[in-house]
């Protein structure tokens, strides 16, 4: 074979691979040994696989290796929808832990007082804090069982511990809102981390929190009784 008539076949390859039929969505490229053919197509089944099939080579040195390439036209992954967070989840965890914080009214240092009340599967703590301080002023630590605890969760989840909405409305902060009142915030952790935060108020500023505020305080509250009056009733919250 002349270097001209060469020169000629691959250059009319090239060609080919730059046409629009040669790029075509479900398109089959064989190449062969006579230019003729080079830009020969079939269309495939639209449930045809991805294939790359490697066939004998010929002796001609001019050849194009001789390969079958596959295009198809692939459909986007669609991403999974997340589970909603449901505390019905973590009924048996050692590591989890529910938690509300009642913060008093915004007042002197000396006369602020806060309460967190913490319900994990194997204890219960109620913890009062004063004049914004880390260290609890009086405390109260109980034990607890996994048929209790299973019975405290999933009333929590009936009462829509966990249910919150992005309000546009809302504050991105409970700090300072509703002074002369008070403000509940909802955890839950596990192993340390914060799974959910939500907050509310006994004012009317528009909150995050979606669920019954009022039933979720008694059920907290009913977890240290008579503890909890004996501890928080000497207080002004």
């Amino acid at each position: 074979m002349s270097f001209n008539k060469a020169a000629h076949r691959h250059k009319s390859l090239g060609a080919c691979f730059e046409s629009t039929r040669c790029r075509a969505p479900l398109l089959a490229l064989y190449a062969v040994r006579d230019i003729g053919s080079a830009c020969r197509t079939a269309f495939l089944p639209p449930r045809a696989k991805p294939a790359l099939v490697r066939l004998p080579v010929t002796s001609d040195p001019w050849s194009v290796p001789v390969i079958k390439l596959r295009y198809l036209n692939l459909k986007p992954v669609p991403t999974p929808t997340p589970k909603p967070f449901s505390l019905t989840d973590y009924t048996e965890g050692d590591d989890v832990q529910a938690r509300m914080t009642i913060d008093g009214r915004i007042v002197a240092l000396e006369k602020h007082f806060s309460v967190t009340m913490t319900v994990a599967k194997l204890h219960r703590d109620l913890n009062v804090f004063n004049a914004y301080s880390a260290t609890p002023s009086d405390s109260v630590a109980l034990d607890n069982n996994q048929p209790a605890f299973e019975d405290f969760i999933r009333a929590l989840h009936n009462a829509g511990f966990e249910s919150s909405t992005k309000n546009p409305r809302a504050s991105d902060t409970y700090i300072g809102l509703c002074p002369f009142g008070q403000r509940y915030i909802f955890e839950f952790f596990q192993g340390g981390n914060t799974l959910m935060s939500s907050w509310a108020t006994t004012c009317s500023d528009p909150t995050n929190f979606t669920g019954n505020a009022a039933t979720i305080r008694a059920l907290f509250q009913a977890q240290f009784i008579p503890q909890y009056q004996t501890v928080v009733g000497s207080i002004e919250l």
